[in-house]
């Protein structure tokens, strides 16, 4: 075979080789679900034309939707506590503001759950100090003691210096000018004056708890009784204002000017009294309804007067009736009908 018919013969295959491929390109490939890879020259050129198909945008969204963890696809926007299907009948301004102010109060939520343990603490430290008849100042002496005793010893020893003098005073452990006399002129011992004062100290000691635990009870029950007198005269302010609501249909008009004339004569009372005042159930009834009545006053002073109505009058009732006559014609059709 001569080499012009052996190049014919190799276009000839060539040829039919790029129609094979061109047809097979140009029908789709049925997908497969696990496709094996290229190995013939047709499978890398249907790859090459299936890869444009997906946009590399596409591809890599898809590689990281696959790769994010479903819950966080259904997870929603931070203060969203709406259903979806309820979110999407809300407006987006609104459903913006909802979650605005939810995630508000989440973080208030947290803040206040801990500040909790905080307050629970503080309670207990202010019920100590309470119960044990302590002042704010006298915490506070305390508090600067103990950090003196850790970074100042020496201050915190001046500091102590006129305290324990005080406690060995009021423990009886040093004498007081009578008794060093006696045992100075040798009446006593020192051991036995020591004796007699600790058991003095323990004496006063004793009394002055039980005049200041008598003291805070007096106190507790004070303050007991002034809630009660404050809710009853508060309970019988309720039922008399509710009652003058049912019966006096100006009521709410004229409620404002009743309370400021109470409160006016409460301050003038306590005024008057030079120390605070709280009238008691039957007074702040009494006070109430002297306003009212000062109120009622001036509501009739500038209420319009009432006019008389008259009433309407019958065609023929009275001369009144007829009417003028406008000419001769009148007059005579007057006298005729009267006749």
């Amino acid at each position: 075979m001569t080499d012009s018919s052996s190049d014919t013969v190799v276009d000839q295959v060539q040829t039919e080789q790029l129609q094979d491929t061109t047809s097979d390109v140009s029908t789709p490939a049925e997908s497969s679900p696990a496709e094996k890879p290229a190995e013939t020259l047709l499978d890398r050129v249907k790859s090459v034309i299936k890869r444009p198909e997906e946009s590399p945008a596409s591809q890599s969204t898809g590689d990281q939707s696959r790769d994010t963890d479903p819950a966080q696809k259904t997870a929603k926007p931070d203060g969203d506590d709406l259903p979806e299907d309820e979110a999407k009948t809300v407006h987006p301004k609104t459903l913006n503001r909802f979650r605005t102010l939810t995630s508000k109060l989440k973080a208030a939520d947290a803040e206040l759950q801990a500040l909790k343990p905080k307050a629970v603490e503080y309670e207990k430290i202010e019920t100590y100090i309470r119960n044990n008849g302590l002042q704010p100042k006298d915490v506070m002496s305390i508090a600067e003691i103990a950090s003196l005793c850790v970074h100042n010893p020496q201050a915190a020893r001046e500091r102590l210096r006129p305290i324990m003098a005080e406690l060995d005073r009021m423990l009886g452990e040093t004498l007081p000018p009578e008794l060093q006399a006696r045992v100075d002129q040798g009446f006593l011992t020192i051991e036995d004056a020591k004796a007699l004062n600790r058991a003095a100290a323990e004496r006063n000691l004793a009394t002055k708890r039980a005049s200041d635990l008598e003291q805070r009870q007096r106190q507790s029950e004070e303050v007991s009784r002034q809630q009660q007198a404050v809710d009853a005269t508060c309970s019988a302010i309720d039922a008399w204002e509710k009652s003058k609501a049912v019966g006096d249909p100006d009521w709410t008009q004229k409620q404002p000017e009743v309370s400021e004339l109470v409160e006016l004569a409460i301050t003038r009372k306590s005024a008057e009294l030079k120390r605070p005042w709280f009238p008691t159930s039957e007074e702040a009834v009494k006070l109430s309804q002297e306003a009212l009545d000062k109120v009622n006053e001036r509501f009739k002073r500038f209420a319009p007067k009432p006019r008389a109505i008259d009433p309407p009058v019958t065609a023929g009732a009275s001369p009144r009736s007829t009417p003028a006559p406008k000419s001769t014609l009148d007059i005579v059709r007057a006298n005729i009908s009267r006749g």
